[in-house]
């Protein structure tokens, strides 16, 4: 009898042991576990912040670029505009009735032509209407703002069928082509400029050739405005998952490829 409670109490207190064992195991899974989700979303909250300031760097460097663009366009097209509308209004002789209309019809289509600018520009600084209006819609308006310049000849194309493109990504899209236009405009002393977007299965392809001087690829590391652009858009792809290739080289044009994931 004494031999059986023995016995029973081996079991109790070997079964004890184990399950004060697996307690203690469980428990220190639970901690580790813990412990790991804790990292892990500390880990995820740096990455979000790392994130959240790219973007926040990312989207002062598109509005100082916007901005700067902005205020040469009034420079150069609007205040030229103007100029000379004040020009033909201050020159005009009322001596001769037919020449004094002919000045006042000049002046009108100048100021005209600043009023149709304005318009243009409010457009296109407007994110909201670039949201509305979709992606295609306002590298149209783009191309045919240049083209009315008359010193450039652009090649617009749009090949597959188009697919939705979250409406953040189609803005900083439009801003990196609205700053490779810039570029081609403004430094590459470019004839013939092409502009190709080429919805693929699962990514958007964006591409950008110019028949201009071009540069050599160390150029882009210098502190020039052509680099510092081009260095800006290469961040603003791998903002939003993309990747942005350059090829140029001196006296054979440039050709720039950026490619989106939907």
């Amino acid at each position: 009898m004494q031999s059986e409670k023995r016995t029973l109490v081996t079991v109790i207190l070997i079964t004890t042991f184990f399950i004060s064992l697996l307690i203690v195991i469980v428990v220190r899974i639970i901690i580790l576990y813990q412990r790991r989700h804790l990292l892990y979303k500390r880990g995820l909250e740096i990455l979000k912040a790392d994130f959240d300031q790219n973007l926040i760097t990312s989207q002062l460097e598109i509005q100082e670029q916007t901005l700067l663009n902005t205020s040469r366009e009034i420079h150069d097209n609007i205040g030229l505009a103007l100029t000379l509308a004040k020009l033909q209004l201050n020159t005009i002789g009322w001596e001769n009735i037919m020449i004094a209309q002919e000045q006042v019809s000049r002046s009108v289509n100048f100021i005209s032509n600043a009023i149709d600018e304005l318009r243009n520009i409010s457009k296109t600084l407007h994110t909201d209407y670039l949201s509305e209006q979709g992606l295609l819609n306002a590298i149209d308006q783009e191309v045919e703002k240049i083209m009315r310049l008359g010193l450039f000849t652009i090649e617009y194309q749009v090949l597959g069928t188009p697919l939705y493109v979250d409406s953040k990504k189609e803005v900083v899209i439009f801003r990196m082509i609205q700053e490779l236009l810039n570029n081609s405009i403004k430094h590459s002393q470019a004839q013939n400029i092409i502009v190709i977007l080429h919805y693929c299965q699962e990514s958007l392809k964006v591409e950008i050739a110019d028949d201009g001087v071009g540069f050599q690829h160390s150029e882009i590391s210098d502190k020039t405005i052509t680099g510092t652009g081009l260095i800006n858009i290469k961040k603003r792809a791998v903002l939003i998952n993309g990747t942005c290739k350059v090829n140029s080289g001196s006296g054979i044009g440039t050709k720039i490829n950026i490619e989106v994931p939907y």
